[in-house]
């Protein structure tokens, strides 16, 4: 899982590069690019229902069967990352509706954790460009009418801020940091 990768990085003592972090967050919103259309709501976009695979830089977002349909509430938020959560999913019972945007904000919120980051503190390390903190920042807004709600467009202007970044995109190996048990 993303959670089991994330606590070999923080074992080792070592940050998550940035390029690896976007092509997991690439491909996290490109899977939410096929749910979108079908109007499901994921609801626990977070590391422990990301299963990646480092050589091939495949993502496979497991914990569907507690999606919903848009407007529905989110049934269940795992405790260990409910600091991810918005409002939506877990503020007002009354006003619980997740919609598209929710797995959207839990994606930025996965990536700004997984390089790092404090997502509750709104900090990540000085490495990670400007540019893409104001990015992943701009997904976190509170306001659900603020947020973008279709991932297929979010991923297309992220890659329009890699490429402004590091260039045309281009293959970056992503290495496991070796346990020293």
């Amino acid at each position: 899982t993303l959670s089991d990768v994330i606590k070999m990085f923080r074992d080792a003592k070592i940050s998550i590069d940035m390029r690896s972090g976007a092509w997991m967050y690439n491909r996290i919103l490109e899977t939410l690019s096929h749910s979108g259309p079908l109007k499901v709501v994921h609801g626990g976009v977070h590391p422990e229902n990301i299963l990646l695979h480092p050589e091939s830089h495949r993502i496979v977002l497991t914990g569907w069967s507690s999606s919903v349909a848009i407007g529905d509430k989110v049934p269940y938020a795992c405790s260990s990352y409910m600091f991810m959560y918005p409002e939506e999913v877990v503020g007002d019972k009354m006003k619980r509706q997740a919609n598209l945007s929710t797995d959207l904000y839990l994606a930025a919120c996965t990536i700004w954790y997984a390089l790092g980051g404090d997502v509750v503190k709104k900090t990540l390390p000085s490495n990670i460009p400007g540019e893409v903190r104001a990015f992943l920042d701009a997904r976190l807004t509170p306001d659900i009418r603020l947020r973008d709600s279709v991932a297929i467009q979010q991923r297309d202007r992220f890659s329009g801020v890699l490429k402004g970044l590091y260039g045309p995109a281009k293959f970056h190996p992503f290495v496991l940091p070796i346990s020293r048990r």
